[in-house]
C-alpha cells in the first residue's frame, strides 16, 4: 500500500482498519511484504454503555470487499505513525444478562366478600321476595345467594338490571340465574348457599349501579325467613344490609323489599297493602380488576310473534245466527300460543253484549264420571271460565268486531274450547259440513263450531242436546307465539307482557299474614319436620307473640 505501514486504511464512527504487513511469497520464495491492505470484511457490534437490563445491539458491517483489486488514493495530510485513539478489543462493560425470572404481570386474584345478616331468634316466613342491590364506588361481581331455610326445598332466583318497583309482575323483564337442583331439602333454620343446579350465574354490577334481585320459592317449598322492616307499600326505600366503604368492594347496599305468593304463583307480588320486608342471607361478591367493563350481551330473542288465524265468511252455505257459537282450536304448533281477542261476526250493527268463555279441551263428549257426564257443552261442572265481557260497537253482515282482550295460554298440541255469546246480538254464520268448517294455519286450527241459540248465564247451555249441524265460525282469532320461559309466565292473570300495566295496579289479594317463627334453642331435638309452621299452641310455639314480638300470625 503506498501509504506506508500502519497508515488509515478504512474507518467509520466505530472502527479504523490500517495497513500492516504481509508473507508473500513468489518461485519457492517467501517475504514479508509491507505496507499491505486487508482486502475484505469485518462485522462487528456496537454495545450502548447507557444501564438497560438488555443491551442495544446494532450490526454495523463494514465495506464488503470489491470484487476487483481496490484502487488506493493516499490522503493528502501525511498520515501519523499512531492513531489519535485507539480502539478497545473489547467493551469497557458487559452487557448484564437478561433476568432469569418472567416478569410478566401476575394474575388478577379476586378477593371475596360477603354481605350477610341472620335472624336472632325469631323471623317471618317469606313465599317469594324482590330486592335492590346498589353496588358502591367499585366495580363488584356477585357469584352466590345465602338463604335462611324453613322448610326449603325449590328456590328459583332472577335477576334484572335497574330497580324492581312496577316490573314484579313481567317475567319477561327479568333473568333466571340460579335454580335449585332436584331433591333438594333445606330443612329450616339453616343458613345455606343452596345447591344450584347450573351454578349461580354471576351477575356484574358497575360503580353506582343498581340491580334486581326476586327470590321465590317453587313447587312445594315453604318458605324462607326474612324480617318485616316498614310499613305498607314502603318496599325499597330502606337499607336492610350494607358494606362499609372500605371493604374490597365498596359500599354495596341491599334494600328490603315486597313479598309474594308461592304454590305455583311466579311473578305475582303481594298487593301494594303489604308491609316492606328484608330476606335474611345475602350475597357472596367478589372484587373486579380495576378497568373493568360489561361484557355486550345477545340481543335477547322477542319472547311473542304476534299473528292472526281469520276464518272467512263463507261464501255458500245456509245463513244461520244465533246468540253464539262454541267451537274448539287446537295448537298444531311446537310453541305455546297466547291467544288475546277475537274478531266476530255480528248480523246486525249498534251496541251489542258480548262474552267470551274458554275451558281445557273440547266441547264436544265429556266424561262419565263428571258432574254433567257427555255434556262439556254446559257449565253445570264449573269447567267454563269467563274471559271477558262488555258492550262493543257491532259492525254488521260482512265486517269483523272486536272482542274484548283476554289472555288464554294453548300449550302445543293440546285443544282449548271456545264459547262466543250475546244477550242481544245474533251472530252470524253457515252452516257446513266439518271438514269445510275447519281452518288450518301455521299454528293453530280452528275446528267445526255448535249452535247456542238458548243462553242462560254461566251455564252457557240448556240441559237438551245440542243441535247436531256443523256450522262455521267466521271471523279472526288474534293470538301471539311465546318463545321462552318469560313468555310462558306472562300468561298468568296476574302477570303482564313488557310494557304493559305496572305491578303497582295489583290491589286484590288476601290480607297480610305475617307468619312468625322461632330459632330453635340450643339442646331441643333435631325433629326432621321441624316446628310447627306458625307457632300454633300445643305444637311447641306461642301463638301470640309471647317472649317474641308482639305479632304471631298477624293479618292486616
Amino acid at each position: 500500500h503506498s501509504a506506508g505501514r500502519h497508515a488509515v486504511y478504512k474507518e467509520d464512527s466505530y472502527v479504523q482498519i490500517r495497513t500492516g504487513s504481509g508473507n508473500r511469497c513468489a518461485s519457492g520464495w517467501c517475504a514479508i511484504s509491507t505496507p499491505m491492505a486487508y482486502s475484505g470484511s469485518f462485522n462487528y457490534v456496537v454495545v450502548d454503555d447507557s444501564p438497560t437490563t438488555h443491551p442495544t445491539l446494532s450490526m454495523k458491517p463494514t465495506t464488503p470487499p470489491p470484487t476487483n483489486s481496490p484502487t488506493f488514493t493516499p490522503p493528502t495530510d501525511s498520515p501519523t505513525t499512531k492513531p489519535t485513539h485507539s480502539p478497545t478489543s473489547s467493551p469497557t462493560e458487559s452487557p448484564s444478562a437478561a433476568p432469569s425470572t418472567s416478569i410478566a404481570p401476575t394474575a388478577f386474584q379476586p378477593e371475596v366478600v360477603e354481605m350477610l345478616t341472620h335472624p336472632a331468634g325469631w323471623a317471618n316466613i317469606l313465599r317469594a321476595v324482590y330486592f335492590n342491590v346498589t353496588a358502591g364506588d367499585e366495580w363488584a361481581r356477585i357469584t352466590d345467594l345465602q338463604v335462611v331455610t324453613y322448610r326449603t326445598t325449590s328456590l328459583q332466583v332472577y335477576m334484572k338490571r335497574g330497580n324492581a318497583a312496577t316490573y314484579e309482575n313481567s317475567p319477561c323483564d327479568w333473568t333466571m340465574v340460579a335454580e335449585t337442583e332436584d331433591g333438594w331439602d333445606g330443612r329450616y333454620w339453616k343458613k345455606v348457599y343452596p345447591p344450584w343446579k347450573n351454578g349461580f350465574e354471576s351477575v356484574v354490577m358497575e360503580p353506582n349501579e343498581t340491580v334486581s334481585f326476586y327470590v321465590a320459592n317453587t313447587g312445594s317449598s315453604n318458605g324462607i325467613l326474612g324480617k318485616r322492616t316498614g310499613n305498607r307499600g314502603t318496599w325499597y326505600k330502606s337499607s336492610w344490609t350494607k358494606l362499609d366503604s372500605t371493604s374490597a368492594v365498596g359500599a354495596v347496599r341491599m334494600a328490603d323489599g315486597r313479598t309474594g305468593y308461592n304454590n305455583g304463583q311466579l311473578f305475582k307480588p303481594h298487593s301494594k297493602y303489604y308491609s316492606a320486608y328484608g330476606m335474611y342471607g345475602g350475597l357472596k361478591m367478589e372484587t373486579m380488576q380495576a378497568g373493568s367493563t360489561q361484557a355486550p350481551t345477545t340481543a335477547p330473542t322477542e319472547p311473542f310473534s304476534p299473528d292472526a288465524l281469520t276464518s272467512p265468511v263463507a261464501e255458500s252455505g245456509e245463513v244461520k245466527d244465533f246468540n253464539g257459537v262454541q267451537f274448539d282450536v287446537d295448537n298444531t304448533g311446537d310453541d305455546f300460543a297466547i291467544i288475546t281477542s277475537f274478531d266476530v261476526h255480528f248480523k246486525s250493527t249498534g251496541s251489542k253484549h258480548i262474552e267470551v268463555w274458554s275451558r281445557s279441551g273440547s266441547h264436544k263428549g265429556g266424561s262419565l264420571g263428571s258432574c254433567s257426564p257427555g255434556q262439556n257443552f254446559n257449565n253445570w261442572c264449573n269447567e267454563w271460565k269467563k274471559l271477558a265481557h262488555g258492550n262493543v260497537d257491532a259492525q254488521g253482515l260482512g265486517k269483523f268486531t272486536a272482542t274484548p282482550e283476554f289472555s288464554v295460554a294453548v300449550k302445543a298440541k293440546t285443544t282449548v274450547a271456545f264459547a262466543i255469546v250475546s244477550q242481544n246480538g245474533r251472530l252470524s254464520t253457515h252452516s257446513a259440513t266439518a271438514s269445510s268448517a275447519t281452518v288450518q294455519g301455521s299454528h293453530l286450527r280452528i275446528n267445526d263450531a255448535t249452535c247456542i241459540d238458548d243462553y242462560y248465564g254461566s251455564n252457557l247451555q240448556t240441559s237438551h242436546e245440542v243441535d247436531s249441524t256443523r256450522f262455521k265460525f267466521e271471523g279472526t282469532i288474534n293470538y301471539a307465539i311465546g318463545y321462552g320461559k318469560c313468555a310462558y309466565l306472562s300468561h298468568f292473570p296476574w302477570t303482564r307482557l313488557p310494557n304493559g300495566a305496572s305491578s303497582m295496579d295489583i290491589d286484590e289479594g288476601d290480607p297480610e299474614e305475617a307468619i312468625m317463627v322461632y330459632e330453635p334453642e340450643e339442646g331441643d331435638p333435631d325433629d326432621e319436620d321441624g316446628p310447627p309452621l306458625d307457632g300454633s299452641p300445643g305444637e311447641g310455639g306461642p301463638s301470640d307473640g309471647e317472649g317474641g314480638p308482639e305479632e304471631g300470625v298477624m293479618y292486616q
